[in-house]
């Protein structure tokens, strides 16, 4: 049977326990934080930890996930976020470039034209 976690680890970050004394405000923000940090395969794999815990009932273990959950959702958003705002600098560009062709393209037709014009002039001033 393969293992598929033993031909490549997650190596897990490690952050310790919590301070002591923070409320729930400080604590929400510190466990979102430490999250952050987090790889997706690791905060995946913190998910399958917390539905799996036989120490607790299975509503806290639910709720536990679903930071976990939460937190990947995060980080596809800021993903997403970013992907479009490197797409709008992509579309800005090629726009620019879009309209540097079109003034290059009208500045050689009008040299074509003199140049057409110009022989024209020689072959019937002959």
């Amino acid at each position: 049977m393969r293992h598929v976690s033993n031909e490549d680890p997650i190596n897990p970050i490690d952050f310790g326990p919590l301070p002591n004394g923070l409320n729930h405000r400080q604590t929400a923000e510190e466990e979102a934080s430490r999250d952050y940090i987090k790889s997706n395969r690791q905060l995946l794999a913190d998910a399958h930890d917390e539905i799996l815990r036989g120490d607790r009932d299975p509503e806290y273990n639910l709720a536990h996930a679903f930071k976990r959950i939460a937190s990947l959702m995060a980080r596809a958003s800021d993903s997403s976020e970013k992907a479009a705002s490197e797409n709008i600098k992509m579309q800005t560009s090629i726009e620019a470039l879009t309209k540097g062709l079109w003034t290059l393209t009208r500045v050689l037709i009008g040299l074509a034209v003199i140049q057409i014009l110009l022989a024209a002039l020689q072959v019937f001033t002959k």
